[in-house]
């Protein structure tokens, strides 16, 4: 994959697209599919963002992230109204001519003929791509995802944008798969803090995070190890929960 020289770069950011997303008036949803889908084929998101239906935005953003990363995908902007501009901002961001994809107008049309509907100009909109641009078929049978250089061009409905994400991740190659392990630690982050970093130093292939929360007006926390190595997780963790039952703080595996 593209990256950093002599390194596997298996990083991918998330361009989340819309104005109804800044608005407020959507919650948005697909992150944590996404990063679902990409953990479990071991890659990892690495950023993500959120622009409104801007051209110059739009642009700006994809060409940030596609030099940064492996892979960008993108949600929102691709349907039949005059505010999706994402391909046509895509495009423009690539130095593309905007064209309607042979095989992407092939399976509109098929979908909307067996329905019995007209495919009409604003349908035809959903066809359109930059040029050189590859289709992404997936289980949804009504428009194509599809990808453009390093960036992966999905729907923003949240139905849709799975299907066409489950599809472009499936054709990715493997990377390395993460593995978690989690402690919930019945404490406030300040009581552990110092130690929690000195494991951490002593743990840097291991990703350590501290998450608080309240539970019935008390302070708990869940502490989760990341790493590709199991034994150099079960390890880090390890060596906290020395810790913890030296100083008698109750925890739990999870």
């Amino acid at each position: 994959m593209r990256g950093m020289a002599g390194t596997e770069n298996f990083n991918a950011a998330f361009l989340i697209i819309g104005n109804e997303i800044l608005s407020g008036r959507t919650t948005e949803k697909n992150l944590p599919v996404l990063a679902d889908l990409l953990g479990a084929r071991g890659w990892r998101l690495a950023e993500a963002r959120v622009v409104a239906d801007v051209t110059a935005d739009i642009g700006e953003a994809v060409n940030a992230l596609r030099r940064r990363y492996a892979l960008v995908f993108t949600s929102g902007g691709i349907g039949p109204t005059h505010d999706d501009i994402t391909t046509e901002s895509v495009a423009a961001a690539l130095g593309l001519e905007v064209i309607e994809h042979p095989e992407a107008v092939a399976i509109l049309s098929g979908f909307y003929r067996q329905r019995g509907l007209e495919f009409t100009a604003a349908r035809q909109r959903m066809a359109r791509t930059p040029r050189g641009a590859t289709v992404i078929k997936s289980a949804f049978p009504g428009a194509p995802a599809y990808r453009i250089d390093n960036v992966i061009v999905c729907a923003g409905v949240p139905n849709i944008f799975q299907l066409m994400a489950n599809a472009a991740v499936a054709q990715l190659p493997p990377g390395k798969i993460s593995h978690a392990l989690t402690l919930r630690v019945q404490a406030g982050e300040s009581v552990f803090s110092d130690y929690l970093a000195d494991v951490s130093a002593a743990h840097p292939q291991v990703q350590i995070g501290s998450y608080p929360r309240e539970e019935n007006n008390r302070y708990i926390c869940q502490i989760v190890f990341n790493a590709s190595d199991k034994q150099a997780n079960a390890a880090a963790r390890d060596d906290f929960c020395r810790y913890l039952q030296r100083e008698k703080l109750p925890y739990e595996e999870l």
